[in-house]
């Protein structure tokens, strides 16, 4: 499987990481899991998606990733994309987006990632 998904801050910052290709099974596995990961947190709390993508080399099409229900639950907020380098991948991520009526922010690391959570997120732990 090259996608696996864990808590960088148990319950409030989810990651997805990508590695090399993302097969229609590794999105429908995945979701699954992502889904009961958001069910155990409750309706309650905002949760916000790092998709960890920088040893992504083949991404997913939009068919695929119009699969990937989890991204229409009403506990995401925010979903922010790392590591992509290709700007039509960004394009195609953003326009995801717009489709799930997410808001959605690219950067290089995982790090800026964080710090922009931060900001908008003050109840977030400042490290990590």
């Amino acid at each position: 499987m090259t996608v696996k998904q864990y808590w960088l801050v148990p319950h409030r910052v989810l990651i997805v990481e990508s590695i090399y290709e993302v097969t229609m099974e590794d999105i429908l596995v995945a979701g699954a899991e992502i889904e009961r990961m958001l069910h155990m947190v409750g309706g309650f709390h905002t949760v916000y998606v790092i998709l960890e993508d920088t040893h992504l080399q083949i991404p997913p099409s939009f068919n695929m990733l119009r699969k990937a229900t989890w991204m229409q639950s009403p506990q995401i907020n925010w979903i922010i994309a790392v590591g992509l380098k290709s700007r039509l991948i960004k394009m195609l991520g953003a326009f995801i987006g717009q489709y799930f009526g997410l808001q959605w922010r690219f950067f290089d690391t995982l790090d800026e990632a964080y710090s922009f959570l931060c900001e908008i997120d003050e109840t977030l732990p400042a490290k990590i």
